[in-house]
């Protein structure tokens, strides 16, 4: 596939840009007791903050020790354990049922730089270990992969805005930078479980937040924002610190958090230190501790022997591209074309707020195929599973006349993309697409490791398979990366009982083909 600029063809995309911050004006109603504001979204009419808000925040933090004491602190550490709900961001076994795991965390801040490091270990769908830890500094980034036991820190700098939103988790932070940067919009009152809190409205980075005080003392209780989520479209998300206790050093400190997605739990964290100064903050800011990991039981440079090119038309008819980090295939017909997967950037909820993603791979991608094969539309779009980093950018194919093709499991939430409205088929076992020349099957996979439903793409002619976090190979690390071998062997012996011997295996989060050597060794990975 050659050339193509990108176009906002995304219903989703016009939804995103309609849906930008809006002004505010406030009616107040008089009361006996206090003049209650009340925030009244219109257009084209800017709100004047009312003149209580500095003081509500200056109070919250007086109520932790004052601003130049929680200013005087070079660093600071919280850590806790609780549960995660994958499929709250859209990264679950299923759509609608929750799948909770044990979840432990860690955020450090170097206060003097804005360097943060964040650590999380919580197993993924298919119960093998995430454990890592991401470093961001304003010279440089990296990671530690604990469960390999490896790392690395390079010089390429961590954007400000990622750096920010985690640093917020820390509240005392997040109110130090309120008081600072944020523009105050509004202030109202809001019964919470019974009690009145004080809702402060305030624009920061071009986020609108609602901030959340409780009364006598003063204390942030939440914050919440809006945000788009890949399938789901325009959520609120919300994090609770719960449970504050007097401390020491810091005033008042919280036990933990809570995080919800339009009412739906996420996260749950009990917090088993929250302080400042952070102890060994210069370590914890570098690579130098994975440890041993797992470095030592994997294979590190079997060929992936395909014969097939990374991307580019791979063989007669078949496109395969990347875009955005994510690897999408395009197969011809003679009258239209087959696009497998649509994906969009994934909403982590690790910050406050997340970052808004640079790039729509969805988008990019149908702009090539309208440039490249303008007398031809895509027909069909198959998406491989629900996850918002395959299913989010659906709306685009659809909006464009392409019939969405998943597993029946999937079918509410493809429709639940589209807004309600666009064709959606689906495959409960296989589906044949052919004209006599090419032919594509759509194989469901059924029950896996890492979600309940799961379409493969298969080309019997060309020997060529595609999937969707089915099978991982990196052909510049180990094999199989850190924390796949339980899905790669799966997914091998799938293949094998059902007579499928590919060449070569493309898929969305792979940098080229992995070949029979790469499905042989699969095969002995042990359970």
């Amino acid at each position: 596939m050659e050339g193509g600029a990108g176009v906002e063809s995304s219903r989703a995309r016009r939804a995103r840009l309609s849906r930008a911050h809006r002004p505010a004006s406030v009616a107040c109603v008089k009361t006996p007791a206090f003049a209650l504001c009340l925030l009244i979204a219109t257009v084209g009419q800017a709100a004047a903050p009312d003149v209580r808000a500095p003081s509500i925040v200056d109070a919250a933090l007086a109520a932790l020790g004052g601003r130049p004491h929680l200013e005087s602190f070079a660093s600071w550490e919280v850590a806790g354990t609780g549960r995660e709900n994958l499929s709250a961001e859209v990264q679950g076994l299923a759509p609608e049922v929750p799948t909770w795991r044990p979840h432990e965390e860690q955020v450090t801040v170097d206060a003097r730089t804005s360097a943060v490091a964040w650590q999380r270990r919580t197993p993924r769908n298919d119960q093998s270990l995430r454990w890592r830890r991401l470093i961001y500094r304003p010279d440089s980034s990296g990671f530690v992969d604990f469960v390999a036991g490896y790392g690395a820190l390079r010089p390429s700098p961590a954007a400000e805005a990622r750096r920010r939103g985690l640093i917020r988790r820390i509240p005392h932070l997040l109110l130090l930078e309120v008081a600072s940067r944020a523009q105050f919009v509004d202030l109202s009152e809001r019964k919470v479980a019974g009690l009145l809190r004080d809702q402060l409205t305030a624009v920061l980075d071009g986020d609108t937040l609602i901030l959340t005080f409780t009364r006598a003392p003063v204390l942030l209780h939440a914050v919440e924002f809006r945000r788009d989520q890949p399938t789901r479209g325009e959520v609120t998300i919300r994090w609770t610190w719960e449970n504050w206790k007097k401390d020491a050093s810091l005033g008042y400190v919280p036990r933990g958090h809570r995080i919800e997605v339009d009412g739906v739990i996420f996260q749950q964290v009990t917090y088993s230190r929250f302080g400042a100064p952070a102890p060994d903050l210069g370590a914890r800011m570098t690579a130098n501790d994975a440890g041993p990991g797992m470095m030592g039981s994997v294979s590190m440079g079997a060929s992936p022997d395909t014969g097939l090119q990374a991307t580019g038309e791979v063989a007669p008819g078949v496109h395969v591209e990347r875009f955005g980090g994510f690897t999408v295939m395009a197969v011809e017909f003679p009258h239209f074309l087959v696009a497998i997967e649509a994906p969009e950037v994934s909403l982590g909820l690790e910050a406050i707020p997340p970052e808004r993603p640079a790039v729509h791979p969805a988008d990019e991608f149908l702009a090539r195929l309208r440039a490249r094969f303008p007398a031809r539309p895509v027909r069909y779009v198959v998406i491989s599973h629900h996850h918002g980093d395959h299913m989010g950018g659906v709306a685009a194919f659809a909006a464009d006349g392409a019939t969405v093709i998943v597993a029946p499991g999937h079918r509410a939430a493809a429709l639940r993309a589209l807004g309600g409205a666009g064709a959606v088929e689906t495959v409960a076992d296989r589906r044949t697409i052919t004209d006599g020349a090419q032919t594509l099957e759509i194989l469901n996979v059924g029950k896996n490791p890492h979600t309940d439903e799961n379409l493969l793409i298969w080309l019997p002619r060309e020997r060529i398979a595609f999937q969707g976090d089915l099978f991982y190979d990196d052909p510049m690390g180990p094999f199989p990366p850190s924390g796949r071998g339980r899905m790669n062997r799966f997914t091998a012996h799938w293949l094998k009982g059902h007579g499928i011997e590919p060449r070569a295996i493309y898929g969305v989060h792979n940098d080229g083909a992995s070949g029979p050597k790469r499905l042989a060794q699969a095969l002995t990975l042990p359970e």
